[in-house]
């Protein structure tokens, strides 16, 4: 069955925070190659996104970690 919209239970994240968690990327991957792109405070920025990001999907999703292979979890 094809849906116009993703169920309640499995929505999307919000808009911003999937863009927040975007730059980040970008900007972490970006500050190997290029100095001036390093910032002091962008790895406490990532954990912020990170429990951002878990709050929403523990609101949505209350078992979500269990449906999630254990390398999801793995910070490198």
């Amino acid at each position: 069955m094809l849906r116009g919209e993703p169920t309640a239970q499995f929505a999307a994240p919000p808009v911003y925070l999937h863009g927040a968690h975007l730059l980040y990327e970008a900007l972490n991957e970006s500050g190997d190659r290029t100095p001036a792109l390093r910032l002091p405070e962008l790895p406490l920025l990532g954990r912020d996104l990170h429990v951002l990001a878990e709050q929403h999907a523990n609101a949505r999703l209350p078992n979500w970690q269990e449906l999630l292979p254990s390398e999801a979890f793995d910070q490198a």
